[in-house]
């Protein structure tokens, strides 16, 4: 049987880390910058129409904070190019700037930049450079990032499937990662979620494990942290402080934040296995739990193809549902 930590115990440490005068600290810093951010999403410039070109295009709270517009371009989780608003001409355009350390990997010489839309000369120059980049040797097609810009697209797209009724939350309209004042293995720091997302009255944080990666119980553990973290800061500092949140998050009114946790990760029997053996020691006790419910989401990923082909609910725990009783 296993010896699995519960929410219970999970909650009760993450309690001490942040109710000391250090962690009460971190806390403040959080809620300022997801203040900045709250202000900046309110000033930033219009984004281009941004086609996929076979790369995603995500920012970073630094990025949002300055309000200027610049997109991150990611390709098989490698940062290639950063897409930015050149403002010295008399009629302000996005340019399409490839990393420097990229191109002297790749031996790439024009180091652009390129104007990102209404002309074609720069267009095919940008496309043929994101085809050299997925021959990089730093770039694959499991990494861990690039399924998660995977998933973000499926929650945004989805209407009907295992999707219906979520939505990632976006900055400007790109995907982003979101921090929270504790880091994976339980510390005071930063840590980064891999996707909020927003469902019926309420959030999910979403930690996604990279093909081959089965510790569910990591993944429980590392969402399940960031959750609680993420509760303490959104729903114990005032209502101005909770408009900021939920701002940020895309959502209006200043009531409290509904957070749930997610695992996902690639679907074999030896997670659905431990996934059924671990998840009631898991859930256990949930008096007073700082988490409304739990989900596991399995992923199928096609190496020949380089992608995921299918995503799954592990049955029970559709995280769309309450499940925490």
């Amino acid at each position: 049987m296993s010896n699995c930590m519960s929410l219970q115990t999970i909650q009760e440490a993450i309690n001490v880390k942040l109710g000391s005068s250090q962690g009460g600290r971190k806390v403040d810093s959080r809620r300022a910058k997801m203040k900045d951010i709250a202000a900046a999403l309110k000033r930033i410039p219009k984004l281009p129409r941004l086609c996929s070109r076979n790369a995603w295009f995500s920012t970073t709270q630094s990025d949002v904070i300055k309000a200027d517009g610049e997109i991150m371009v990611q390709l098989f989780g490698i940062k290639i190019a950063e897409i930015v608003l050149d403002t010295t001409e008399p009629h302000p355009y996005y340019t399409f700037s490839p990393d420097e350390l990229v191109c002297k990997n790749i031996e790439w010489k024009d180091r652009g930049p390129w104007e990102w839309s209404h002309n074609k000369k720069h267009a095919e120059k940008i496309n043929r450079f994101i085809e050299v980049c997925e021959k990089y040797p730093r770039a694959k097609s499991d990494n861990e990032r690039e399924i998660q810009w995977q998933l973000a697209q499926e929650l945004k797209s989805d209407t009907k499937g295992p999707f219906k009724n979520l939505q990632p939350v976006t900055w400007n309209g790109r995907f982003t990662e979101i921090g929270v004042s504790i880091t994976m293995h339980g510390n005071l720091g930063t840590g980064n979620i891999d996707l909020v997302v927003r469902r019926k009255r309420g959030f999910l944080v979403f930690e996604l494990k990279k093909p081959g990666d089965s510790e569910i119980e990591d993944a429980l553990t590392q969402a399940s942290r960031y959750a609680i973290a993420l509760n303490i800061e959104a729903n114990e500092g005032g209502k101005e402080n909770l408009k900021n949140y939920r701002a940020v998050f895309g959502a209006r009114g200043d009531s409290e934040l509904n957070i749930g946790a997610v695992a996902v990760l690639e679907d074999n029997e030896a997670v659905r296995k431990k996934a059924h053996e671990i998840l009631p020691l898991f859930r256990g006790n949930t008096n007073n739990t700082r988490v409304d419910r739990i989900g596991v989401l399995l992923y199928k990923f096609d190496k020949n193809e380089g992608k995921v082909t299918s995503w799954e609910w592990l049955p029970k725990w559709d995280a769309r549902e309450p499940n925490l009783i």
